[in-house]
């Protein structure tokens, strides 16, 4: 869940670069990337989710309130260890804006003919969304329902 979240913040970056091209990409993804930045780094220090090992690397220290036990906390680790994360965040964040590029590439029919109704229109429905989406792709089970069935759902 963490890997699609990372995917998903890349995602504007990864449309813009294969709509617009390479030297078209905006500064508009700055705040996703920041994002990706702060997942990926609580993917490895966190959580485990590297090839550092499964295990958490965040002293309990460096969440404490006192700045300099943080201080202290930061400089216990080895500066290998810090490059070995500093590796593993860049390779969590690589993985994933290939996949994003992926995911829009084999998409882009699908973003074509919603940017073309868009253009018209200037407002989508959810509904309508998936209805254009469908056209493309499988939508999976538990999002292709309408806002009918969700508001159905919510009464019960």
């Amino acid at each position: 869940q963490l890997q699609a979240r990372v995917v998903g913040a890349l995602g504007g970056r990864a449309a813009e670069e294969v709509i617009f091209g390479r030297a078209e990409v905006t500064t508009g993804a700055s705040g996703d990337l920041q994002q990706v930045s702060s997942m990926a780094k609580q993917m490895v220090v966190n959580f485990g989710m590297s090839d550092i090992g499964p295990w958490s690397l965040m002293d309990p220290s460096a969440q404490s309130g006192d700045m300099i036990m943080r201080m202290m906390a930061k400089n216990s680790m080895s500066e290998q260890l810090l490059q070995d994360i500093d590796s593993a965040v860049k390779k969590i964040s690589d993985d994933a804006y290939v996949t994003a590029l992926a995911h829009i590439n084999d998409n882009r029919e699908a973003i074509d003919a919603i940017t073309a109704e868009l253009l018209v229109t200037e407002t989508m429905t959810g509904d309508r969304f998936r209805e254009v989406l469908a056209m493309y792709t499988t939508i999976p089970e538990g999002n292709n329902r309408t806002a009918a069935q969700i508001g159905a759902a919510a009464l019960r």
